[in-house]
């Protein structure tokens, strides 16, 4: 994990009782007073998640320990060092550590998982990933709030922590949830820290902005031929409007720089959003978002031409909870750069997940992401000429007791993308799993 999410977790347990009212997800609990004069923070300006779990399944105020043993088979794998998919049999051990405290003052959650995986027969596939994400919500005064959001992954098995495999974690973000091209079982980190801070400066006015940073990178990149380290830093200013108890609009303004390094070069691009939108909240629980823009990229590489575009950026999105399920969704026309790939990129992507409770003890999840990206230009060094990508899960779960609870799914992973080996060798995969997990939980500050 980087010295830069230590730094981060150990503030938020630091800050925790000291910070005071916190602004409420957009997507989670109660609904607001008739009187309130609380802004709402619309996901679609500071990226926040929607809710993934039922209602009545949300637990506040504790601490979570568990293990979870996961077997499973997948028809597909690329070990390292040859063209030949095979057929692997699979069994991670995952211990997953949860903290959640939430309160009308603050909301703070911090969660750790690392995953052991053994594969047979391709043993060379072996590995130890982990994934760790903090987020605190708090009000600096009555009129400021802060959000810090930080999420690490580092794996080589995309089917045990990416998104949509991991159900939830679909935002409000401009940004598609996933990375357009994936490279399955190839070792890989990425890294994103932001932070909002907003200032309501009226009883139906709101100001604010953030910054971030992210880094995508392959320790063994000759085997991920095609795909590139990068780094993306920004920063946006927005304007919140209330016209009504329920309805916000307002102006997003973004700027986004991504750097990627092929062999002794170095592609940048700079990104300006303005985006106008619309927000309605029905309820604290459910909300939803629309907007429409532009977006200006510049692209500059090393002793080629400089290459300026304009396109037009959309974007849909919503989210429900209720006692007995959960519904996210959204749908995104924008620009994309980084995660792997060598400049701009027109992307079209649809998301969705979510999950109902049929009964006190069975469960059932699916989720669906879909995105297509073309290049905006040419590029001398570019191998591919865009493509797209498909991840799907559906899975059914029972809870046995108090602490044991068993899961059962089908995945399926589908790319095209010509010009980069470590995919085109390898584009499909199909993984059927059987989970068990046994956890404890610990009620804080009781």
């Amino acid at each position: 994990m980087s010295a830069r999410m230590l730094l981060f977790l150990g503030f938020l347990v630091v800050a925790a009782p000291a910070l005071s009212q916190v602004e409420p997800a957009a997507v989670g609990g109660d609904e607001p007073p008739q009187n309130s004069l609380q802004m709402m923070v619309p996901p679609i300006l500071n990226g926040a998640l929607y809710a993934s779990t039922a209602g009545a399944d949300v637990r506040q105020n504790f601490f979570t320990a568990a293990v979870t043993v996961d077997s499973a088979y997948i028809d597909n794998v690329l070990p390292s060092g040859t063209l030949t998919p095979v057929a692997d049999e699979t069994v991670s051990i995952s211990p997953h550590f949860n903290y959640l405290l939430s309160s009308p003052r603050q909301q703070v959650t911090l969660d750790y998982t690392p995953a052991y995986t053994f594969y047979t027969p391709t043993s060379a596939l072996d590995s130890l990933d982990q994934s760790a994400n903090g987020a605190y919500q708090g009000r600096l005064s009555q009129s400021v709030s802060l959000a810090l959001q930080d999420n690490f992954i580092r794996t080589s098995n995309v089917f045990n922590v990416s998104y949509p495999f991991n159900t939830g974690g679909l935002s409000g973000s401009t940004q598609p949830p996933i990375p357009a091209a994936i490279a399955p079982f190839e070792q890989q980190t990425r890294n994103t820290s932001s932070a909002t801070l907003t200032y309501q400066f009226s009883a139906d006015g709101m100001i604010g902005g953030g910054g971030l940073f992210s880094e995508y990178r392959f320790p063994s990149q000759p085997q991920t031929s095609g795909l590139y380290n990068s780094d993306q830093t920004g920063g946006t200013v927005f304007y919140n409007r209330r016209i009504t108890r329920r309805q916000y609009t307002g102006v997003k303004y973004e700027f986004d720089r991504y750097l990627a390094y092929p062999v002794n070069s170095q592609v940048e691009v700079q990104m300006h959003l303005v985006l106008p939108f619309y927000s309605v909240f029905f309820t604290r629980t459910f909300s939803l978002s629309a907007a429409a823009g532009a977006i200006h990229a510049d692209v500059s590489q090393t002793q080629q031409p400089a290459i300026a575009s304009w396109s037009p950026a959309v974007v849909l999105s919503m989210g429900w909870q209720g006692d007995k399920g959960n519904v996210a969704a959204n749908f995104l026309r924008t620009e994309i750069s980084g995660g792997g790939f060598l400049g701009a990129y027109n992307s079209t992507s649809a998301n969705i997940s979510g999950g109902w409770k049929f009964t006190r003890s069975w469960t059932g999840d699916a989720s669906f992401s879909y995105q297509n990206v073309e290049p905006q230009a040419v590029y001398a060094t570019l191998p591919y000429q865009g493509g797209n990508s498909l991840m799907a899960q559906v899975s059914l779960g029972r809870t046995l007791g108090d602490h044991v609870s068993i899961e059962g799914g089908y995945q399926r992973l589908h790319e095209q993308f010509g010009g980069i080996p470590i995919i085109t060798a390898s584009p499909n995969g199909n993984r059927e799993f059987v989970t068990i997990t046994y956890q404890l939980r610990k009620a804080l500050g009781r």
